[in-house]
């Protein structure tokens, strides 16, 4: 039998278990509102140079929901003026609205550089929140905000800027320049108390390829520097990594006692679990726990995996899923999802055919469900795209999980033609399908799931511009 056809006959199956028809998993969900955020339609752009275009401000906008269910709205400005907007009730006709100026980068500071990175943090309290925004080299380093004391022109930099969310004011700013050269690409809240960062530093040894790790804390309110330490290899989350030899183990224990000071003062038990929260934002999964190797990011021809070492899926949905600092080792750039109650869930793929399948493990990492989806037999995911779907956010106190997924071509130069985005929403009792939301094809957006009135909202911000509210009915 040709696999044209194994895969026909394993997509009738998969409706078949869910019990519904195609058409009915693709129903829509209905927008509530839409709500126009304060911003000025251009804000610059960033970065650029020979053959490299630059990037417009507008697609480095970051989101973050607060433990209140306000939604925190950053996006930056080419100017230096960037703006971090609080939205309140949006679930009403009446939705609260108010905005803060925060300094930022310039173009100017990153004149012919490849770009900028950002991202929002909030602490779980919801008292403070972290604007972060990373560059590979400061330009024009006599105009950068908060500017240290130490000349940093030249070197990577990554800009910590606080901003204290109860009396809605700027706090302070801290330059990670100020440490060295690492490249600092990584940043979660630790402890309540501590911003936690990784970053690269470049090997000094011209016959080793194993790249330095800086680990630091930086104190929340006081941005002071805390506890670090340097690892020469980072103790990763491999897809081998319920079978890690004994020399790895070993390494463990090195770096573990090398970070003693950091990890008690952070509450985290070893660096493997650091890693985690750099990488995940949560704790590594069960110990039990196989990632499945088969998991193709792309398909070649609609049939099978092509070699995606190299991808870099951050750049195209914001998010940093990388699990291993190596390119010479296995990504997965569609991680298992940690939930607030501690239930994993992850997509995977059965080789060779164009089914996704949703899992859900228990807390000790065993399979609780395995259940087909009707993903890739979307619009988008016609045979000749390439097509990733991902668990974006859970709550299973509203029986809600939902899913992003993006598909492509690929053009000259390897250049993303994209063809569709869109989220799916699942509950998560059965894993069955609810609903779809369709987005803009080419237009980035970020999405966060929320909880009003008893009940599961998505909350679709695009281009930093328009704060889409969809209510979810869950039966």
């Amino acid at each position: 039998m040709s696999q044209h056809w194994r895969s026909l006959l394993l997509l009738v199956a998969v409706v078949a278990a869910n019990g519904q028809r195609i058409a009915l998993a693709q129903s829509q969900v209905p927008v509530l509102q839409e709500i126009r955020l304060p911003v000025p339609a251009s804000r610059g752009s960033f970065g650029g140079g020979f053959l490299i275009p630059s990037v417009p401000a507008q697609k480095r906008f970051a989101v973050r929901l607060l433990p209140d269910q306000r939604l925190l709205v950053m996006n930056p400005n080419g100017t230096g003026q960037w703006s971090l907007t609080r939205i309140g009730k949006w679930w009403t006709e009446s939705p609260e609205m108010e905005s803060l100026v925060v300094p930022g980068w310039t173009s100017a500071n990153v004149h012919r550089e490849g770009g900028i990175e950002t991202t929002v943090l909030v602490t779980p309290d919801g008292r403070y929140g972290v604007v972060v925004s990373g560059i590979d080299e400061v330009k024009n380093a006599g105009q950068i905000p908060f500017g240290p004391n130490s000349p940093i022109a030249g070197k990577p930099d990554t800009l910590i800027t606080l901003v204290d969310l109860a009396h809605w004011q700027v706090v302070g700013g801290f330059h990670t320049a100020t440490l060295g050269i690492a490249l600092f690409k990584r940043a979660h809240i630790a402890a309540g108390k501590w911003i936690a960062l990784q970053g690269y530093l470049p090997s000094t040894d011209k016959n080793s390829r194993r790249p330095g790790w800086l680990h630091q804390l930086i104190s929340i309110p006081e941005l002071t520097v805390g506890p670090s330490c340097i690892t020469t290899e980072a103790w990763t989350i491999t897809s081998s990594k319920g079978n890690r030899d004994a020399a790895e183990g070993e390494l463990a224990k090195q770096n573990n006692a090398f970070c003693g000071d950091l990890l008690s003062a952070s509450g985290l038990k070893s660096l493997h679990r650091f890693e985690a929260l750099m990488y995940l934002g949560t704790d590594p999964p069960p110990d039990t726990y196989q990632p499945h190797k088969e998991f193709p990011r792309k398909f070649s021809n609609g049939t099978g995996p092509i070699d995606e070492r190299n991808f870099n899926f951050r750049e195209m949905v914001g998010r940093t899923v990388g699990l291993t600092p190596d390119d010479d080792h296995l990504y997965h750039d569609n991680p298992p999802f940690e939930s607030p109650e501690s239930y994993w869930y992850e997509f995977q793929h059965q080789q060779g055919t164009r089914v996704y399948q949703l899992a859900k493990y228990d807390r000790s990492g065993a399979t609780l469900s395995v259940v087909p989806t009707t993903l890739l037999a979307r619009e988008g995911c016609q045979r000749w795209y390439r097509c990733d779907c991902r668990v974006e956010s859970v709550r299973e106190e509203s029986d809600s999980l939902l899913a992003y997924c993006y598909g492509f071509t690929l053009g000259f130069a390897e250049v993303e033609d994209p063809k569709a985005q869109w989220l799916t929403m699942f509950r998560t009792r059965n894993l069955s399908e609810i609903g779809d939301i369709r987005m803009s094809k080419d237009r980035k957006t970020k999405q966060a799931l929320a909880t009003a009135n008893g009940g599961p909202y998505v909350l679709v911000v695009e281009q930093g511009e328009i704060l889409r509210v969809y209510r979810v009915l869950v039966d």
